[in-house]
């Protein structure tokens, strides 16, 4: 969905801004701290830590590169009625949707 679609509608976006936030504290939960965090096995804080990002990839990110994504029921529907899983679409294109 266009950002510029959101930010027209106020509704839409204070219901976007809640669920950002929402989805940020979800990363400072003793949950997803201690899947990606561990004890380093390196001196130098720069080292890239695999099994940190291996964690953080199986676990947390749901939607990368994927051409499917599972979604709640209730979120689907919602998506549908508001005509935003237009299969045509392509990211970066102008949606011919319209913000009731």
């Amino acid at each position: 969905m266009p950002s510029r679609l959101i930010c027209q509608d106020d509704s839409l976006f204070d219901k976007f801004a809640t669920l950002v936030e929402q989805y940020l504290k979800y990363f400072t939960t003793e949950n997803f701290l201690n899947s990606v965090t561990g004890i380093a096995n390196s001196d130098n804080p720069f080292t890239f830590n695999e099994t940190s990002n291996t964690m953080y990839m199986q676990r947390h990110i749901f939607v990368f590169r994927r051409t499917n994504a599972k979604v709640d029921r209730d979120l689907y529907i919602d998506y549908c009625k508001q005509g935003l899983l237009d299969p045509n679409h392509t990211i970066g294109k102008l949606s011919h949707l319209k913000l009731l």
